[in-house]
């Protein structure tokens, strides 16, 4: 069932760090596909669905009709909301540009799911991979941390809320190794659960509206938190981002910049990625 295949195919992505490929028939396959890739979207996981559609002269394009070619639907249509890349390539020299774009975009920035459709015919042709290569835009940034060093070293109740987002960027070790030399105390979000034994010295639990009392406590009781890859949703904040640590100093860093401003808080340090290139949208 390609419902279970594009689960399977994101858990792959989440697990390695790489990206599951899920392969889906036009029509009911695509629809199928579309629960894990709305969870791919809302979990940040790079997943990439390629899917098939009935040949470019039975696809509806400029008629008023619903349907003409046989389980033929429109799956770029219902998807652009929840990728970073939904195409149908109609043209086979295009195949190698949208399937480098694919890839890119899916890990570039925030990761995210990509779909591209690909009628029967042009499934049949021949493909000259040199036709039309997709370019790599290059991106840059830069930020001083002195601020951060200066805030760390006057606080006196200081916590790091970490989420999966250290994951996905590749820095876990970085994490623990951040970790060891500031001896600053660590809260995790439900999907970064794994980043520390129950045990650990530096573990205070993970905070949020279903979480111990412990870790609410030092996060709305700390005078400087650092969150790490967290968007910080509102389980996380109870709903009310006015009371979020409210006597604390706040230190965000998230590969989204929207994520960062949705909050409307005061924040000390905001640091986020230059926004990767997107087809439809301002966010990643």
């Amino acid at each position: 069932h390609e419902q279970g295949s594009g689960i399977c195919a994101e858990a792959y992505s989440q697990y390695t760090n790489n990206i599951g490929v899920a392969l889906v028939t036009t029509g009911p396959g695509g629809t199928n596909a579309i629960t894990p890739i709305t969870s791919a979207w809302l979990d940040s996981i790079p997943l990439l669905v390629l899917a098939g559609q009935v040949q470019k002269k039975d696809m509806v394009s400029h008629r008023s009709i619903r349907q003409l070619g046989f389980q033929e639907v429109n799956l770029v249509r219902m998807t652009q909301g929840i990728t970073k890349y939904s195409v149908s390539i109609l043209n086979a020299d295009d195949v190698p540009y949208h399937l480098e774009k694919a890839l890119y975009l899916a890990k570039k920035g925030r990761p995210g799911p990509v779909v591209l459709e690909i009628p029967l015919d042009v499934q049949s042709s021949y493909i000259d991979v040199n036709a039309r290569i997709f370019k790599t835009p290059k991106l840059s940034s830069a930020y001083s941390i002195e601020g951060i060093i200066d805030a760390i070293n006057n606080a006196k109740r200081p916590i790091i809320l970490a989420g999966n987002g250290v994951r996905l960027s590749g820095a876990l070790d970085e994490f623990l190794q951040l970790i060891d030399k500031t001896k600053i105390p660590v809260i995790l979000t439900w999907k970064a659960l794994d980043f520390l034994p129950e045990n650990h010295e530096l573990f205070v639990g993970r905070p949020g509206g279903v979480a111990s009392r412990g870790a609410n406590f030092n996060q709305q009781n700390s005078d400087l938190i650092i969150c790490l890859g967290a968007r910080l949703d509102h389980g996380q904040i109870a709903y009310q981002s006015k009371f979020f640590a409210h006597n604390a100093k706040k230190i965000i860093v998230d590969v989204d910049v929207n994520e960062i401003h949705k909050l409307g808080i005061d924040i000390e340090y905001k640091g986020a990625t230059v926004p990767a290139p997107s087809q439809r949208r301002s966010y990643q």
